[in-house]
C-alpha cells in the first residue's frame, strides 16, 4: 500500500489590492510586511512603509492598523489596467528607492538590468510574470557571448539571478505581483567542472597547516624591513589565520587598529572599514557610442585604486574588536617595529598592511604573496587566500559556541556559521595541535642552535683569552732572560774580584811567617 503523504497547507488568502502584503523570510525565519501609502512630498507620490515582525499574525495587524489610520484615503488603490509598469521599469524605480545601499551594490543592479534583464525579459508586464519568463532568462544568462566569446562563468550567472529574484520578490511586496514565479532550481546550474569545492576540502589539513605555521615562524618570513621589501610578511597572513577576516578587513587595518584593550591586559584589533576597488566611469556621453561598459570603455577615468569605506559587510556602521593572544600579538608588534624602521617613524592613521604608509595595497598583491608562501612551504594542493577564513572558522568552531564563531567571522545569520559543524572538527584540532608541537620544535631547534651558538662563541673567546695568557707569558718569560743573563754575569764579575781580592791578602802573609 503506497505510503500517504501529508498534504501542503492551503496559502493564506490574497489581502485586497491597496492594502499591503507579508512575505515570510526562509533564511531569518521573520514576516516582512509592506505597504504602498500617498505621499504628497514624494517625487512618485507615493512611498512604501515597510515593518519586519516575528509572526504572520502580528504583520497583518500591522497592516490592519496602517490602513485603520489611512481612514481610507492614504492606502494607493488598485492599479489600473495598463499601468502596471515592465519588469525593466520596475527594477530602475525599485533601485532608486534604495537609498540604503552602498554604491557598489547599486551599480551591480544596475549592470544586471541593463545588460541582462532588459535585453531578454524587461519588456514583459510586471503582473503578467511566469516562470517560463525566469526560465527564459536562465536560458539567456548562459547563452549570451562576453568578451573572450565564450560565455560568463556559473558563479556570475547566479549571481544575476539572485539579483532577479530580489527585484520580483519586491514586486511582491508592493503587491504588484501574486507570488514569485521562481522555483527552488531554476537557477543556472553548474557543471561537473565547475563545480563547488565543499568547505571540507577547502580547510587546510595537518600537514598542510602544520607546513605553513612553520614557514611563517622562519627566519624568511619575519617581519623585517628586507623581508617587506621583498615581499614577505608573516603577521599579514597570520591575521588571517587566526582572527577569519575578509581580505578586505586585512587591507584597510591602520596602524592604530592595534592597541591596548581597554579594560585588562592584553591588545586587541579592530576592524571598523574595509576595502573597495573604485569603478571606472564611462569617459563617452550617455549614450555610451563605444559599444562597451565602465570597465572597457577606452575613455574610462576616475577608477581603478583602492578606497577604504567605513564599516563591515552587510553593516555601514559595523565594528569588531578581536582580542589578540599572545603569537599574533608578537607578531603585529615586531611588524610595527619594522615599518618604523624602514619609514622612521608611524601615525595611527597609517595603513599596517599597505604598499607604504598612505597607499593601501591591492588583492592581487596579497594572492600572489600567499602563492609564494604555499611554495615556500612545500604545498602542493591549491589553496586560495579565503581558504584562511575557512580554517580559522573551523578552529573557533572547536569551543562549540557557535554566538562567538558568528561574531567573530561576521555572518549575517547563525545558518552560515553552522556549516563549520560539518566539518571534520577532530581533522581541524589534529592539525591544530600538529601545527603548534612543530611550531614548538621549531623554536626549540631554533633555541638550541643559538645556544650552540653561544657555546661556540664562548669557547672561541676562552681560547683566545688562552692564547693571549700563553702569549704574555711567553713575553714576560722571553724578557726574563736578558735580566737573568745580566745578573748571572755580574755574580761572575764579583766572584772573580773577590777570589782576586782572597789572593792578594793571603800572599804576604807568607812572606811574613818565612
Amino acid at each position: 500500500m503506497p505510503r500517504a503523504t501529508a498534504r501542503r497547507p492551503s496559502p493564506e488568502p490574497r489581502r485586497p489590492r491597496g492594502t499591503g502584503g507579508v512575505r515570510y523570510d526562509r533564511e531569518r525565519d521573520h514576516y516582512k510586511a509592506s505597504i504602498r501609502v500617498l505621499d504628497a512630498e514624494s517625487p512618485e507620490g507615493s512611498r512604501m512603509l515597510r515593518k519586519t515582525l516575528p509572526s504572520r499574525q502580528e504583520a497583518l495587524r500591522w497592516l490592519d492598523r496602517q490602513v485603520a489610520d489611512s481612514q481610507g484615503t492614504a492606502a494607493v488603490p488598485a492599479r489600473r489596467v495598463g499601468d502596471t509598469p515592465t519588469l525593466t521599469e520596475f527594477a530602475e524605480q525599485w533601485l532608486a528607492g534604495r537609498n540604503d545601499l552602498s554604491t557598489p551594490t547599486i551599480e551591480k543592479y544596475q549592470d544586471t538590468i541593463r545588460l541582462w534583464i532588459a535585453p531578454s525579459i524587461g519588456h514583459v508586464k510586471i503582473d503578467a510574470l511566469v516562470r517560463g519568463d525566469t526560465l527564459r532568462f536562465t536560458q539567456y544568462l548562459s547563452t549570451k557571448v562576453i568578451r573572450g566569446g565564450k560565455p560568463s562563468k556559473v558563479a556570475s550567472q547566479r549571481i544575476r539571478f539572485r539579483d532577479l529574484t530580489t527585484i520580483i520578490n519586491a514586486a511582491v511586496e508592493e503587491d504588484l505581483l501574486l507570488r514569485n514565479p521562481i522555483k527552488r532550481g531554476d537557477g543556472p546550474r553548474p557543471s561537473d567542472t565547475e563545480r563547488s569545492v565543499p568547505l571540507q576540502e577547502r580547510i587546510l589539513n595537518t600537514e598542510n597547516l602544520s607546513k605553513v605555521t612553520y614557514t611563517l615562524d622562519s627566519e624568511e618570513w619575519a617581519c623585517t624591513p628586507e623581508n617587506h621589501a621583498a615581499g614577505r610578511c608573516s603577521a599579514k597572513f597570520m591575521v588571517r589565520l587566526l582572527t577569519g577576516a575578509r581580505l578586505s578587513m586585512v587591507l584597510a587595518l591602520l596602524v592604530g587598529d592595534h592597541a591596548r584593550a581597554e579594560r585588562g591586559q592584553g591588545f586587541t584589533l579592530t576592524f571598523h572599514q574595509q576595502a573597495r576597488r573604485s569603478h571606472w566611469q564611462h569617459g563617452c556621453d550617455d549614450n555610451h557610442p563605444c559599444g562597451k561598459n565602465r570597465d572597457r570603455c577606452p575613455l574610462r577615468h576616475s577608477g581603478g585604486f583602492m578606497v577604504a569605506i567605513p564599516g563591515l559587510k552587510g553593516d555601514p556602521d559595523g565594528r569588531l574588536v578581536v582580542p589578540v593572544n599572545h603569537d599574533l600579538g608578537s607578531a603585529l608588534l615586531r611588524h610595527k617595529v619594522a615599518l618604523r624602521n624602514t619609514y622612521g617613524s608611524i601615525a595611527q592613521t597609517d595603513f599596517l598592511f599597505g604598499i607604504n604608509l598612505a597607499t593601501m595595497s591591492y588583492p592581487e598583491r596579497d594572492r600572489k604573496e600567499w602563492e609564494v608562501l604555499m611554495k615556500a612551504a612545500g604545498i602542493d594542493r591549491h589553496h586560495r587566500l579565503h581558504d584562511l577564513r575557512h580554517t580559522a572558522g573551523s578552529i573557533l568552531a572547536l569551543d562549540g559556541d557557535m554566538a562567538a564563531t558568528q561574531a567573530v567571522l561576521g555572518h549575517s545569520t547563525l545558518r552560515t556559521t553552522l556549516l563549520y559543524q560539518g566539518t571534520d572538527l577532530t581533522r581541524v584540532g589534529t592539525a591544530i595541535d600538529a601545527a603548534g608541537e612543530r611550531l614548538r620544535a621549531s623554536r626549540a631547534t631554533r633555541q638550541a642552535v643559538l645556544d650552540r651558538e653561544v657555546d661556540r662563541q664562548a669557547l672561541i673567546a676562552l681560547s683566545a683569552a688562552w692564547e693571549r695568557e700563553e702569549a704574555l707569558a711567553a713575553a714576560v718569560e722571553a724578557s726574563r732572560t736578558p735580566i737573568n743573563d745580566l745578573v748571572e754575569q755580574q755574580r761572575a764579575r764579583v766572584s772573580a774580584r773577590v777570589e782576586a781580592a782572597t789572593d792578594s791578602t793571603e800572599t804576604p802573609d807568607a812572606e811574613e811567617t818565612s
